[in-house]
């Protein structure tokens, strides 16, 4: 009873760590230093595999799956991840996404750990692949259907990208596809889904797919829009991200892999530039306009809406029962 309750308080001192430090450092970036946005998920990464070591006292592997054995080395594994860093690394750089300057360095760090934990998590753990699959297909397809839909309803005009950019729209798409992959293997998902997800789910998986993606949608407001607080804005803030939330939980409890639902958090950050990506780096929005005033809040109803039909699609599909199989150890 007592292991209970300190597990409990745990879980709620970590909460208020991450709100504490995140609120912290957006006052920091607003007003104080010149502090990169980007930072403040990294160190709620941090927190979350600090905890995770040191007071759950567990592997830090644990944090990514608890599938075991290993599987062997194998060297495609590497080549792949090595693959994805650079293709990263030198698109961002050719690009200028990516700097070799100070405030860039970081996030250049970031993504080679990330690289090495897509190997771990993908190659050497066993990965449910019906549920990558609907981890890599519920967000695209949610896109494409909102994308459909707000032609149907008319406040979408499809047009020909300018000039010759179609290349570039792709290779965009899919950097910052990649990035937000292997930036959220090392950032968000070790602590909300790795740490928080796994301690909750002691108390039944619904408990920890609703208070996470409370508590993550809740942290989303913090970043985005402190301290230009705006009611409208973080009502549709909160929903948008307690849906993903709740859809990236799902993913990893059945899944049973952090990879699965970094991919599916990946493919969502990626489109959701891709499609707002403005004049700077073309994207998917050069393929069509939003012809009215509330169009974009249009778009994201619909988008939320097809999201969640993907929720309901990752309970219905069971997953393979596996008795040495421990999400969360008690």
């Amino acid at each position: 009873m007592a292991e209970n309750k300190n597990k409990i308080i745990d879980t709620w001192v970590f909460i208020a760590l991450v709100f504490s430090i995140s609120l912290a450092l957006r006052y920091f970036c607003e007003r104080v230093i010149n502090i990169p946005v980007s930072t403040i998920p990294i160190f709620t990464g941090i927190l979350g595999f600090l905890f995770w070591i040191f007071v759950y006292q567990r592997p830090i592997t644990d944090i990514y799956s608890q599938i075991y054995p290993y599987r062997k080395l194998k060297p495609w594994g590497w080549l792949s991840s090595f693959i994805f860093f650079e293709y990263v690394l030198t698109w961002g750089l050719y690009t200028k996404q990516l700097e070799l300057v100070y405030e860039n360095f970081y996030l250049i760090i970031v993504i080679f750990i990330g690289a090495i934990a897509f190997y771990f998590s993908f190659v050497r753990m066993k990965v449910s692949l019906r549920f990558l699959f609907l981890g890599i297909f519920i967000p695209i397809l949610a896109s494409g259907c909102a994308i459909g839909l707000g032609k149907y309803f008319g406040f979408i005009k499809f047009s020909l990208p300018k000039d010759d950019v179609v290349r570039v729209i792709f290779l965009n798409t899919l950097y910052w596809v990649l990035f937000n992959t292997l930036y959220q293997l090392v950032c968000e998902e070790p602590a909300f889904r790795g740490f928080l997800v796994q301690r909750l789910t002691e108390k039944g998986r619904a408990h920890a797919v609703i208070i996470s993606s409370i508590v993550y949608a809740t942290w989303h407001v913090i970043i985005i829009l402190f301290p230009r607080i705006d009611i409208s804005k973080v009502a549709i803030c909160f929903l948008e991200n307690f849906v993903i939330g709740c859809l990236l939980a799902l993913l990893f409890i059945k899944g049973k892999n952090l990879l699965i639902s970094a991919v599916s958090g990946g493919i969502i950050d990626g489109l959701n530039l891709s499609i707002f990506a403005g004049d700077r780096y073309f994207g998917l929005s050069q393929y069509f306009q939003m012809t009215q005033n509330l169009s974009e809040l249009k778009f994201i109803i619909l988008w939320l809406g097809c999201l969640a039909i993907g929720i309901a699609l990752v309970l219905m599909i069971p997953e393979k029962r596996r008795p040495q199989v421990i999400l969360a150890r008690r």
